[in-house]
């Protein structure tokens, strides 16, 4: 135990979790085909309360994972998962909500035309860098999504090392 504290000290030893993915992203996001700047965990406040959390106030707080833009023009919204989440494709079309309306605000920060077009790029590692893995829920809710929605799957393995290596697929492409 004694060393395991001493290389997480030593910044050796960590946790590999949603938050050390995201911020690997963040220093690497041509791994996502991402430019300058890249927005994380960017706070995107929403409806509140919710039966049996005990919230109190009318407003709660939840977080986009990432948002860029592409070089092609697109907005990106990026959900990350580590291995397989049921929440996964729901997770995504919230940020897209949250992003619809604030559309002014956030086109406005990203320095973007109030017209560009959104899409969710759905961003999977594998946990401690290694192959990811999807839920099994994930082809049939991605099916399921409206036709005109744009969304792309990504992978990530070896995001551990600081080292992002990440296939995107096409549009719309199921994960296989």
């Amino acid at each position: 135990m004694l060393q395991g504290c001493a290389e997480r000290l030593k910044g050796v030893a960590h946790k590999a979790d949603e938050h050390w993915l995201q911020s690997v992203l963040r220093r690497h996001p041509e791994a996502l085909g991402l430019e300058q700047p890249v927005l994380r965990e960017l706070p995107a406040w929403r409806p509140g309360g919710s039966l049996g959390t005990g919230q109190t106030t009318p407003r709660g707080r939840g977080f986009v994972d990432l948002a860029g833009l592409d070089a092609a023009g697109t907005l990106l919204l990026v959900e990350t998962k580590l291995g397989a989440d049921d929440m996964l494709v729901l997770q995504g079309l919230d940020y897209l909500i949250w992003a619809e309306a604030n559309r002014e605000r956030l086109t406005t920060r990203l320095d973007a035309r109030k017209s560009i077009p959104f899409e969710i790029s759905y961003c999977v590692g594998g946990k401690k860098g290694g192959d990811p893995s999807w839920s099994r829920h994930a082809k049939a809710q991605l099916s399921a999504l409206a036709p005109d929605l744009r969304w792309h799957v990504q992978e990530v393995t070896n995001w551990t090392d600081d080292a992002p290596k990440a296939v995107r697929s096409p549009l719309r492409q199921l994960p296989v």
